[in-house]
Formats: structure tokens, sequence, C-alpha cells
């Protein structure tokens, strides 16, 4: 994949000293915490005070959208009025911004070897950084560079609640070509905060492309995994909200569709797999990704949701998809729910119900 250069980022605003950088920058942070944040202080509060105490190898860098309040400041400066000096900076960035606009100043601002990405809706669990970190450091010595590392999560919904724990079955290191087999079979693969990716391969990838809108983090995973494959770690690190109205109303159509074909389309123009392994991963991902779409409509009595969700199969550029065994009674069964207008059994154990993208 080509790199594409990253914008120039905003300039911190004015903050009291303890917010900028008071120590001289001639040490390498091992890991630097990215928390892009949208007018959610209450959240953010909760997210930069997961953190707990900050070793000086850690630095957190807060993005801010808002160019129109200082809540934000406000609220970091008081969450982390306890931290070392230096080991943090607050940033509210130009108006007009997007998810992936902030996402890329993150990046450009970050000194550290690693980057964790934390949105202001997730948080760390007890003892999440320390884990991060002591992996990071027995990594460091291997005499391979690694640049992704993805640990579990706790999937809970507004009020903390647990869904689900989703984490890796074993330890061990996915090469890149099974890495992208992984993230294009599994859309349910990576959930944002359990992922640890090298700043040196952001760079190299170019960062999120903000033209494929809200399936960018999958875009991203392909090429990042393409560039260096994936260390696995069955440890769980973060929360990962769930908002189960976006979820069912802003992912599941065509277009969405469109921007995932184009994630594969990316996939077979740089050869990144044979031909037969991409369109099985194929068939697996779009059928996880439509069924999970019909599930959770119905789960709000949305019928009419479901059937469309279900209408996707029938799009021209879907209709090659074969369903895989694994698939088959599930699709058939949720036709039938939905003809029945019946609200199906909630299976918060099945990570398929909360797909990514």
């Amino acid at each position: 994949m080509s790199s594409a250069p990253f914008p120039a980022a905003a300039a911190p605003t004015a903050a009291p000293a303890a917010s900028s950088s008071a120590n001289p920058e001639t040490t390498q942070p091992l890991l630097s915490i990215c928390v892009p944040t949208y007018r959610r202080p209450d959240l953010l509060d909760r997210a930069l005070r997961s953190l707990g105490r900050l070793p000086a190898e850690v630095e957190v860098i807060i993005s801010d959208n808002d160019a129109a309040a200082d809540q934000g400041e406000q609220v970091t400066t008081q969450a982390l009025a306890e931290q070392l000096p230096g080991t943090w900076r607050y940033y509210r960035n130009a108006p007009g911004g997007s998810a992936a606009t902030n996402w890329v100043a993150c990046i450009e601002r970050v000194r550290g070897q690693y980057v964790l990405m934390l949105h202001d809706d997730d948080y760390l669990l007890p003892g999440g950084l320390q884990t991060v970190l002591t992996t990071l450091r027995q990594l460091r010595q291997q005499p391979a560079a690694v640049h992704a590392v993805l640990f579990g999560v706790s999937v809970v919904d507004a009020q903390e609640r647990e869904l689900q724990r989703q984490q890796p079955t074993g330890a061990g290191y996915l090469p890149p070509a099974a890495a992208v087999e992984a993230v294009l079979t599994d859309s349910a693969l990576v959930r944002m905060p359990a992922l640890v990716v090298s700043r040196e391969a952001y760079q190299h990838t170019g960062g999120p492309d903000p033209s494929q809108r809200n399936t960018d983090d999958t875009d991203l995973w392909l090429r990042v995994f393409a560039f260096g494959g994936v260390h696995l770690v069955p440890a769980l690190t973060a929360a990962y909200s769930v908002h189960e109205g976006a979820l069912t109303t802003g992912v599941f159509h065509e277009q969405n569709i469109e921007l995932l074909q184009r994630i594969f389309q990316k996939a077979r123009t740089h050869n990144l797999l044979p031909e037969a392994r991409l369109r099985r991963a194929e068939n697996q991902f779009f059928h996880q990704f439509i069924l999970a779409g019909a599930y959770r409509a119905l789960r709000r009595h949305d019928a009419d949701g479901a059937r469309q969700a279900l209408r996707l199969f029938q799009l021209p550029t879907l209709r090659h998809l074969s369903t895989p065994l694994r698939w088959l009674p599930i699709r058939w069964g949720l036709g039938v729910l939905v003809r029945l207008n019946v609200t199906p059994p909630r299976l918060n154990r099945l990570s398929w119900l909360r797909p990514t993208a």
C-alpha cells in the first residue's frame, strides 16, 4: 500500500502549565494514548480517569473536535490534574473536522513508538494499561519489529453492563497474509481500544482514508495488517461501548456495502490474498455483517429495518455470494422471523452480532 502524508495538525490551545509538555522531549515514549473527543464531557472524564497513574513512558493526547466550547479542556485539566507534568497534551481542532480527520490529527501529534486509540466513550479496565505496557516491553525485545498487537475487550452498553467478552483465543503471531484474511473474514475482529499499532505502521500506511467514511477503521486495519501482521494477546485491557441506535440505523445500508467492497477491491489490486481465499473471506464477511444487521433490527422490534438489511443480499454486487454452511441456518431463521415479525432472544455471547465496520 502506498503511504500518504498527514495533514498539518492544529496547534495546542492555550492551557495551564500542566497541560503542555514541561519536560524536554528527549526520550521517545513507549506508548501514546490518543483520546479523540467531541462534546461528551462525562464520557471523556471517565476515559481519562480510567488511565490511572501514568508512567513516564506513556503520553496522552486529547484531541477535541469541539471548536466552539472549552468544556473538554476543563474536563481534561481536572481529570489529569495529578498526572506528572509532560505526560499529557490537550488540543482543540479547527471547525469542520470529522472523526477521520481527528484520528489523523492524533497520529500526527504523537511521539510514542506505539499508539493506542481510546475514544472518549471507551475506557481502560483496571490493570489494562499495565498489561499493554508489559506486552510491548516484551515484544520490543524481539529481533523483528512488531507493528500491531490485538488484545481483548469487554463489550459494554451505555450503562457499563457487560454484554460479552471478546478476546483472542490464544497468544501468537499472524503473518500479513493470515492477518489480512482474518480481518476480511470477521467484521467484528477488531474493537478499536483493543488494538495497539506502531507509529511506523500508521505513517507507512498513510493513516485512515476519510473517503471510506464509517468503514475507515476496517480499511486501515487491512493496510496495517498487510504491512506487518498482528500479534494476538488473550487478555482484556479495555471496555468497548456499543451504541444500539447508531449501530442499527447508521451502518446497514447500500452505501456502506459499496465502501466495504472497495476494501476487498484494494486487497485484490494489491494481491494480498489468493483469489480463492479472498472470495471465501468475502462470503463470510458480508454474511456476518448483513445478518448481524437484521438480528439487531429485530431485537429493536424493527421488522422493516431487518427486511431492509436482508435485501442487501439482492444487490447486484452481492448476488455472486454463496451462503457458507455456517450462516445458512441463521439466514433462513432470520428470514422466517422477519416474515413473522418475531423478536429473537438476546444472544450476548456471539461476537458476530456486533460488527465494527
